[in-house]
């Protein structure tokens, strides 16, 4: 037995390290203490740990904790006896921009918090959750916020205090495949487990789990009421359901002898509202032999004390499932399964990546494009126009000089104004020429450029702007410098434009191959995801823009803001070697 669930864990393994960290990751020590997991964040690389190492310490975070889009880890030390705790005093703990992976980790609302964990765009592509604790949130533990999920992962997790859901993708499609495992939901406000089918074909597992004084159980919905067909429920306890709605089970669940209401479509099983008896007018809720899972009630049975959770702790959870631990057919039969599953997931990613890289690659071009235009344009103004401006200048003064002096007594007020009328023409066509492409940037380099263009920019619009440059290694890559600038134009362009800001800051930096640059205000900031679905309908221009300019330089970007407590813009761009920047 101990030889198949080492095989059973070692196939697990591979299904989670699919994307593992590279022979550059890092393990990131955190002792608690206020900000330490965000400014972790902030640093961390693809494949980075995040290890919190204060066995029953508190880390607290103001504000939410914005991943970057690259695949983390966040865990507790390993020697750790009591769990390390993690508060936040905003709406949010985390936001997931692409792999995450929680282990051992308490996350505590404390009443206050509204989610614990979201995913945002770019599309996440898997969230692992694992020996954790998610308490005291007031609306869900992992929702989704309009952005889909490729896969989640639940195991040996208890769900308990959450005012609306434990689990929750309403949003039909927002999560490919749903794994959980192993957990306890109790006093969830609505549903333990919610999910909705729309268009796409999801893949729901749910096995060993128990589900007590809980308004909804779990809720398994196609929009369109057909059948959620390519689910399982196995192994599961639900009771002190305290709603007359069903739980609602799909066709390949293992409980037996279901019985169809008038009410409800096909398939579904009703549990009493009752929370001490099963409804004996639907069926038989025993197990199927062989279950791994706590005895069930039969129809008609007390269970006993209905507040005892069964797994309130991880420490007693694991204790019965080592006890319990099923039948090596079922551990063989789920080790084939996740085989089959890494395969189809390796597949499907391996064809995404491809996608994606082809529209990267397409924005590219667009954009090398319209930067070649560009430079020819402001060639043309500085070289054509603006010489024949200086030669119209001079030949004002020529004039002058050619007049008497009775013409210069009469025409002498019009040359004037002629001549000043030349002089601005030359300096708004240095400035459109400079605006178009600068060219200091290809003489000077970036930093003297950004500093030329931050002072100017700072005496036309009266905003305050303060060039931040740190350990900057001089970088002689044209079209990673222009996408730069670019960015910085179009940033400071956004902030007068929409932020009412005093001030803001251009942070620069460089290390190793990766470039950061963070452009932050005190404006008045704004609903990130609000305004995120307006640039999806076409407004938003400015911030879709400079994420479509760092997305086709292969790099990563985030917004951080909220009504009243500013913006801040993160990028990290990758420095291209010589080959490519020649290509």
């Amino acid at each position: 037995m101990k030889r198949v669930s080492a095989i059973a864990g070692a196939v697990l393994g591979c299904l989670f390290l699919v994307r593992g960290p590279g022979p550059e990751a890092r393990i990131l020590p955190i002792p608690a203490g206020t900000g330490g997991i965000g400014g972790a964040a902030l640093t961390a690389a693809g494949g980075d740990t995040l290890m919190l190492t204060t066995g029953g310490g508190v880390y607290h975070e103001p504000r939410t904790v914005v991943l970057p889009g690259v695949p983390l880890t966040i865990m507790a030390g390993p020697a750790l006896s009591v769990p390390p705790r993690w508060t936040s005093d905003d709406s949010l703990h985390v936001q997931v921009f692409h792999d995450l992976v929680v282990k051992g980790i308490r996350l505590d609302g404390r009443g206050r918090t509204a989610y614990a964990i979201q995913s945002h765009a770019p599309r996440p592509n898997r969230i692992v959750v694992a020996d954790c604790e998610i308490a005291s949130f007031t609306e869900d533990g992992i929702a989704d916020t309009g952005v889909p999920v490729d896969t989640c992962l639940v195991r040996n997790t208890v769900f308990h205090d959450l005012g609306k859901r434990a689990l929750n993708f309403q949003t039909p499609d927002m999560c490919r495949n749903l794994t959980v495992e192993n957990c306890t939901f109790y006093r969830i406000g609505t549903h333990a487990v919610r999910i909705s089918q729309g268009t796409a074909s999801l893949r729901v597992r749910i096995t060993h789990v128990t589900v007590h004084d809980c308004l909804g159980g779990i809720y398994l919905r196609d929009v369109g009421d057909a059948v959620v067909a390519n689910s399982i429920l196995t192994g599961c306890k639900l009771y002190a359901v305290r709603s007359s709605a069903p739980a609602t089970l799909t066709h390949n669940c293992t409980f037996r002898n279901r019985r169809n209401y008038d009410l409800h479509p096909g398939g579904e099983g009703c549990f009493n509202a009752d929370p001490r008896y099963f409804d004996a007018e639907a069926g038989d809720f025993s197990l199927l032999p062989g279950s791994s899972c706590l005895t069930a009630g039969r129809a008609g049975e007390p269970l006993g004390d209905p507040r005892w959770t069964g797994a309130a702790t991880r420490r007693a959870w694991r204790w019965h499932v080592a006890r319990t631990g099923g039948r090596v057919g079922g551990v063989l039969l789920l080790a084939a399964g996740l085989v089959y599953a890494s395969f189809r997931y390796v597949q499907r990613r391996v064809r995404e990546q491809e996608e994606r890289k082809y529209l990267r690659h397409l924005s590219h071009e667009t954009i090398r494009a319209l930067e070649d235009e560009r430079r020819r344009l402001s060639r043309e103004l500085h070289d054509q126009v603006g010489q024949d401006l200086v030669m119209a200048s001079i030949q004002v003064e020529m004039l002058r000089h050619q007049l008497g002096e009775a013409g210069r007594a009469a025409l002498g007020p019009k040359l004037d104004d002629l001549s000043m009328s030349v002089e601005t023409a030359i300096e708004h066509i240095h400035q459109i020429a400079y605006g178009l492409r600068p060219a200091m940037l290809d003489e000077l380099g970036l930093v003297p450029t950004l500093q030329w263009y931050t002072e100017t920019f700072s005496k036309r619009t009266g905003l305050r702007v303060h060039l931040d440059v740190k350990e900057m290694r001089e970088m002689r890559h044209g079209r990673l410098n222009m996408t730069l600038y670019r960015i910085v134009q179009e940033a400071l362009t956004n902030v007068v434009k929409h932020a009412r800001a005093t001030q803001a800051v251009v942070r620069l930096s460089n290390a190793r191959d990766l470039v950061t640059m963070v452009v932050e205000d005190d404006g008045v900031g704004f609903d990130v995801d609000r305004v995120r679905s307006f640039s999806r309908g076409g407004g938003g221009i400015g911030l879709l823009s400079v994420q479509e300019r760092v997305e086709s330089f292969g790099g990563t970007f985030h917004v951080v803001s909220r009504p009243g407590a500013g913006t801040r813009l993160m990028m990290n761009l990758p420095i291209p070697g010589d080959a490519e920047e020649g290509e």
